[in-house]
């Protein structure tokens, strides 16, 4: 008989679609062999009818902020970013924090599986530069980090992707003599990886996707949770970390990157080692252990 699981989730041009992209995957691979629900930017009360109609096996909640309201019912919870225990039964899962306690760091990110049959194109003379801030860009930062180009080597790069929200338009083909493409919406999101060499992006769920396929990155934002995770991240060699006006000290690790291939061989060794992990799978087995524990 199959399980009945309840996900819950939410995005918004503030908080980012970077919970509701997990829980898309996680939720994918389980509603295989359960009976899955799953519930969008739904309040307090919404969620609560919801437990009290359905007698699920399980309850799946991926938030940026959480509350003991989320946790009254006598139920199994995961919750993904979350560290405090509302309930004995209970489980936190924390892929993008760097803990000695279970269930933390990349183990636990849900890679699409796709990513796993992607192999990345052999480095050409010229690099190709992504320069992303999530999906809704939260802080309205990719204004101020695109005139970094202008202090890029255009010896070494040939073109530069802006990954933008809907809204935001870019009025120039070519800076510094690098040419400039815009993508407001992408179809398979591996493909592009799959073609990038550097990037400058956020330091959430694309970092560790970037990370993955071994892209060297300079990580940038100005939000507060992100600044902590950038600055452990270049304490640990992974990458460098800057705010958003720093636009001359961006461009020139970019540059070494680019001129220094065996910094750049570094960088992409050290990530895909620690990155590379099948945080799905693990995830998936991880709740099929959860529900049908006795």
């Amino acid at each position: 008989m199959k399980k009945k699981l309840l996900f819950f989730t939410e995005y918004s041009k503030k908080i980012g679609k970077g919970h509701f992209y997990r829980t898309k995957q996680v939720f994918n691979k389980v509603s295989k062999k359960n009976n899955c629900k799953l519930f969008i930017n739904k309040d307090y009360r919404f969620i609560n009818n919801i437990l009290k109609k359905y007698k699920s096996d399980l309850v799946i909640y991926d938030f940026k902020k959480y509350s003991n309201k989320l946790f009254k019912h006598n139920t199994k919870f995961i919750a993904f970013d979350n560290n405090k225990k509302y309930h004995e039964k209970l489980i936190n899962i924390n892929p993008l924090r760097f803990s000695s306690k279970n269930y933390s760091g990349p183990e636990w990110y849900p890679y699409p599986s796709n990513f796993f049959k992607i192999k990345k194109k052999k480095r050409q003379n010229k690099y190709s530069l992504l320069i992303v801030q999530g999906a809704t860009d939260a802080f309205n930062n990719l204004e101020k980090i695109i005139k970094c180009i202008n202090f890029l080597d255009p010896k070494k790069f040939k073109e530069c992707i802006i990954k933008t929200p809907k809204k935001i338009k870019i009025n120039f083909k070519k800076i510094n003599n690098i040419k400039i493409k815009q993508l407001t919406s992408i179809k398979k999101i591996s493909e592009l990886y799959k073609k990038i060499d550097l990037a400058i992006s956020g330091c959430g769920n694309t970092s560790y996707e970037l990370s993955f396929f071994g892209i060297p990155c300079v990580l940038v934002s100005s939000e507060k949770t992100e600044i902590s995770r950038g600055k452990y991240l270049q304490k640990k060699g992974f990458s460098k970390f800057y705010k958003p006006d720093r636009l001359k000290e961006i461009s020139s690790e970019l540059n070494k990157l680019s001129n220094n291939f065996n910094y750049y061989k570094k960088i992409r060794k050290k990530n895909i080692n620690f990155f590379k992990k099948d945080g799905l799978r693990n995830t998936s087995l991880l709740i099929d252990r959860i529900i049908n524990e006795v």
